[in-house]
């Protein structure tokens, strides 16, 4: 169901259906330029991701636990909510590094930057060392309940929101900038941007892979029409005592009665520590799991699951 609402409303967006109920200049250009790029983009579902962050209880810390090297130069990361309502996060991300030789490139790259500086009194932005600046901007459509018809198809709208962010080289995020283009407060869109992070956070991981899933053939038919290929977060196998292919994100455990929470590990020398089952090495996460269960299955160490 996810797949098909967010592929109807990207679908709005790569045909620049984007409504505006205050159109200015520059957003009517940032529309056109999403439009554009809407058109060879990857198109994320992560759907998952938004449960698993209105799940959590607990919070997340943001400087300090994500690490966000950019995936992908150009993508949209989707998910619908509990009322079906969809967002789109369309970002583009700038390569700071150039290995190409092309002295003329590489200054067209920095001139597509404007360098800002950090509004939080807890850290600078060493620009010097800013691999990667991202910017993204937020459309929202999907369903609306507006009585007395019920559920209709709403508009796509937008933009909502725009943040610029810096990303060292690592993946460590130099700052996140927020941009209001709307009358409503800068906190309305925070569980947006907490989605954007968790989605790239995982997506940083070697054992997670981004790919079309296997679909019913009525369902693949129905997104076909729309022109849209809407991907999905799978986490792969890392032991050979587990057989078959990556499970879909929406597949693995998120209930808080779980004894093993989902969490990020990282193995090898460039952290210190030894490889995982003696032979890989990189960040890894690990899904929420329950011990000794016969129906998820569980690794001889007792935290990597697969069903």
């Amino acid at each position: 169901m996810s797949a098909e609402l967010i592929a109807k409303v990207v679908a709005d967006i790569k045909a620049g259906r984007i409504y505006l109920d205050e159109p200015d200049p520059s957003s009517q250009t940032l529309n056109d330029d999403t439009a554009l790029l809407a058109g060879w983009a990857t198109v994320v579902d992560a759907t998952e991701v938004w449960k698993r962050w209105m799940a959590d209880s607990e919070g997340r810390l943001v400087y300090e636990t994500h690490r966000i090297c950019p995936p992908w130069q150009n993508a949209l990361v989707c998910y619908v909510n509990s009322f079906n309502n969809v967002y789109v996060l369309s970002l583009r991300a700038i390569d700071m590094k150039d290995d190409t030789g092309n002295d003329e490139w590489a200054s067209a790259k920095r001139d597509m930057v404007e360098q800002w500086d950090s509004m939080a009194d807890t850290h600078v932005i060493d620009w010097s060392q800013v691999r990667w600046v991202m910017h993204v901007a937020l459309y929202v459509g999907g369903m609306t309940n507006s009585a007395p018809f019920g559920p209709t198809m709403a508009p796509t709208a937008g933009p909502m929101h725009v943040w610029r962010l810096a990303i060292y080289p690592d993946g460590e995020i130099a700052d996140i900038n927020w941009i209001q283009v709307r009358p409503e407060s800068v906190d309305t869109w925070d569980t947006a941007m907490m989605v954007l992070l968790d989605t790239l956070n995982m997506c940083n991981c070697v054992n997670v892979e981004v790919v079309e899933p296997s679909r019913s053939r009525p369902e693949r038919r129905r997104l076909s029409r729309t022109g849209v290929t809407v991907t999905e977060i799978h986490v792969k196998p890392t032991s050979r005592s587990y057989r078959g292919i990556g499970t879909p994100l929406s597949q693995i455990p998120s209930s808080p009665l779980s004894s093993v929470r989902g969490h990020f590990a990282e193995y090898g020398e460039k952290y210190g520590k030894g490889l995982l089952f003696g032979k890989y090495s990189g960040r890894f996460w690990i899904p929420q799991h329950i011990r000794g269960s016969e129906i998820i299955g569980v690794s001889e160490q007792e935290y990597l699951v697969e069903p």
